[in-house]
């Protein structure tokens, strides 16, 4: 299952995955004339029969998406794709929100490299940490959904919470 909002588009991170074929993170068969689109997507460290692959058939790019391999598949790449880059992700852990994602790494080519009109990560924290978007469902340094954040601003007023105030 590819994750897709409501909007139609669709950010993911496919990562770690094993096949004894082709396309170890997609494999993607059509009919003529049909097209699978991807964007703002992390692709790495997927291996099928031991080495790395990550696409089998042809895939649009939308941009913005970054591969650990030459992106196999991709008919054309787009604005912002980055090709055999270092992704840096962490295990598939809890790292807030209802989902296990994979983190990012502080030496990640994914960080500030994105660009979509999203206002929230897989896990419902705000985007826009940095400089730009982060590639993939992950955004390094995000600030968690508001009820969290009103949460932490109410314990602080209470004196509960240690918070660093500006001068």
């Amino acid at each position: 299952m590819w994750p897709e909002f409501p909007d139609g588009s669709s950010i993911g991170t496919i990562a770690f995955n094993e096949s004894g074929s082709e396309g170890a993170a997609l494999v993607f068969t059509s009919d003529e004339g049909s097209t699978f689109e991807v964007g703002n997507s992390i692709f790495s460290d997927n291996l099928s029969n031991g080495s790395p692959s990550t696409i089998s058939g042809t895939v649009d790019s939308l941009g913005y998406n970054l591969f650990d391999d030459a992106g196999g598949g991709i008919v054309a790449s787009a604005m912002g794709d980055q090709f055999n880059a270092f992704a840096d992700l962490g295990l598939l852990a809890d790292n807030g929100g209802p989902t296990f994602t994979h983190a990012l790494g502080s030496s990640s080519d994914a960080i500030d490299a994105g660009m979509t009109d999203l206002t929230t990560d897989q896990r419902g924290f705000f985007r826009l940490a940095g400089l730009a978007d982060d590639i993939g469902a992950y955004e390094l340094g995000a600030i968690p959904e508001p009820e969290t954040f009103a949460l932490i601003a109410a314990l602080g007023a209470l004196g509960l919470v240690m918070t660093k105030r500006r001068r």
